[in-house]
């Protein structure tokens, strides 16, 4: 098969050379290159190029353009112009010269391709329409793209008033979703009589009445709803009393660029504005019309425990929870985005500071309604308000995010410490973890306690460690703490790192810091064959040492999901027989007279 000859006008190097690459790639046959009007003439006259692709904007002293004129005077030569001009004044005088096809660049290859086969069939079917038609029937029939071509029906005053189809291919047909029977020779208003193709019948009218006043080209595009899917569509008038349309399905570039735009102006977790856009958007708001413009800048209690202690799945839930109570609080007007980690902005235009002290009240009290995470959500805000146009924009921001961080240092304690509870209540509703065994523990813990003559200051920790020893079980699964057979080695796993979880909690609380060691270490043995450390004898700090103690009895006598309640004279006797391998040998001697006072 013959390669269709095409002759490159192009200044830049670079560019030649890659457009030279994509041309072979297609399957083309490159005769020259060069970079000036005068060359492009005299290379015409020695290689006859089958079609020619023009910059606009080259060397020399006549412009593509001008150099059109010439080679169009003298040759019966198809031209695409290639710019990176698209101005009106540049597009009429490309028509006025008779060019086949304008592309823009940078331009995709198969726009190239297209355009060159859509005015290479066209240029040939004048010339040698018999002689070539099996050989282009194939290339038409098999272009990425809609073709159909039509002939103008004209009035007595030159006015189109009809379009009659000549020749259609397959993606056309397809694209439209129209029945490719009996298509040729017919009317479009015919075809196109469903009142969905009004709108693509209505561009045809009006380029085609363009067409017969001498423009060559229109491209548009839009999104077919029938088709549900978006399309660019090309009209061209390739010569006097003819239309072609070229049909290209534009929708996973449409998709993209939606993608891409989502991707730039919002943020992926929350959906959210991000600050990128905050700030674009700050720009064109913080003008007069707009005063009195107050900002609020809000941040996060308890993300890093959410994160810490529950993975960053958890923490990602409590910001999208945040996120939606925070639009909730909103109006449509405001714009509210995620300035960034645990922080959140929100700009609201023509909101004067009493109506923007509303809105924080408000979105402090959305915030504390309960959410769908383990972690209670609250947000410390602050805000300020330009009332003047000469105040500067972003020493406000300043001044707002200072404010918010005041108001944190007052309430993150407050805030921590109902988170603490929070958990401590959610895990007595799931699981076994009841006030019952929190005030049997405590009991035994403090009589042993008392019986030793610990200090204030560690009775005191103790009964903290009668409460929260067990803490970290909330981050384990319901199905795993109420199981009622024997656990798997890997539910095993997963529980023993209740310890673990148990000291981060504590260790990001000030009143639990203190115990938070202790939390860590209660399920260590005497003889170093506990958990998670394997620490033993003295080195277990000694209110773990009596909690674990007072744990294993109330267990035993109680009973567990998994485990049948002993008698207590039974389970007197375990401990007895743990001691000076799981328990403190002295401190099981002390628990046993205990036990017996007690009794």
């Amino acid at each position: 098969m013959k390669k269709t000859r095409i002759m490159v006008v192009e200044d830049c190097q670079i560019t030649a050379k890659t457009i030279k690459k994509s041309l072979q790639s297609l399957g083309y046959e490159v005769v020259d290159i060069v970079a000036t009007g005068e060359d492009a003439v005299g290379s015409c006259f020695l290689y006859e190029p089958d079609l020619i692709l023009m910059d606009i904007e080259i060397e020399g002293d006549m412009n593509g353009i001008e150099t059109a004129n010439e080679i169009r005077t003298s040759f019966d030569i198809p031209i695409i112009y290639l710019t990176a001009l698209s101005d009106d004044d540049t597009l009429e005088k490309a028509k006025v010269t008779g060019g086949f096809a304008y592309l823009v660049k940078p331009f995709r290859k198969r726009d190239l391709y297209a355009n060159i086969e859509m005015i290479t069939y066209a240029h040939m079917m004048k010339k040698k329409a018999k002689e070539h038609e099996v050989k282009y029937r194939n290339i038409f029939d098999n272009m990425f793209d809609g073709f159909a071509y039509y002939k103008i029906v004209f009035d007595g005053n030159n006015k189109p008033v009809d379009y009659i189809f000549l020749e259609v291919n397959d993606i056309f047909i397809k694209s439209l979703g129209i029945n490719r029977k009996n298509v040729i020779n017919r009317s479009i208003k015919e075809i196109f009589s469903d009142k969905k193709y009004n709108s693509f019948l209505n561009d045809i009218n009006v380029y085609g009445e363009a067409a017969a006043d001498g423009v060559k080209l229109h491209i548009k595009e839009y999104y077919l709803e029938y088709a549900k899917r978006w399309f660019s569509i090309t009209i061209s008038s390739p010569q006097q009393g003819y239309l072609s349309t070229l049909l290209t399905d534009i929708t996973e570039r449409k998709n993209s660029e939606e993608k891409l735009k989502y991707l730039t102006f919002y943020d992926k977790l929350t959906g959210l504005y991000n600050r990128a856009y905050f700030e674009e958007e700050l720009k064109r708001i913080n003008v007069k019309r707009q005063l009195p413009l107050s900002i609020i800048i809000g941040d996060i209690n308890g993300l890093k425990i959410a994160n810490d202690v529950f993975g960053h799945k958890e923490g990602d839930k409590l910001l999208i929870n945040i996120a939606q109570k925070l639009k909730e609080s909103c109006r449509n007007e405001d714009l509210v985005a995620r300035w960034g980690g645990d922080e959140f902005v929100i700009l609201l235009p023509k909101t004067a500071e009493e109506a923007t002290e509303y809105i924080c009240n408000r979105i402090k009290k959305t915030c504390q309604q309960e959410g769908n995470g383990l972690i209670k959500t609250s947000i410390a805000l602050g805000s300020i308000t330009k009332n003047n146009e000469n105040e500067d924009i972003n020493q406000l921001l300043i001044k707002a995010e200072s404010k918010m961080y005041k108001n944190k240092l007052i309430e993150s304690k407050i805030a921590h410490e109902m988170i603490i509870d929070s958990l401590k209540n959610a895990l007595m509703e799931r699981t076994h973890e009841t006030k019952l065994h929190i005030d049997n523990i405590k009991k035994i813990s403090l009589q042993i306690a008392n019986y030793i003559g610990m200090s204030q200051k560690s009775i005191q920790e103790l009964e903290l460690l009668a409460e929260f020893h067990d803490i970290g079980k909330i981050s384990i699964s319901n199905t795993t703490m109420n199981k009622t057979a024997m656990l798997t080695e890997e539910e095993w796993d997963l529980l023993k790192q209740h310890a673990v979880t148990g000291y981060r909690i504590a260790s990001s609380s000030k009143r639990l810091i203190p115990i938070a060691e202790a939390i860590l270490f209660h399920h260590e043995w005497w003889n170093g064959r506990g958990y998670p450390l394997g620490l033993k004898n003295e080195e277990i700090p000694i209110i773990s040492r009596i909690l674990a103690i007072a744990d294993a009895y109330d267990v035993m006598i109680h009973g567990r999901a998994y485990k049948k309640p002993m008698e207590p004279n039974e389970a007197l006797q375990e401990i007895k027989n743990c001691a000076g391998t799981q328990f403190d040998s002295k401190l099981v001697e002390i628990f046993l007279k205990v036990m017996n006072n007690i009794k």
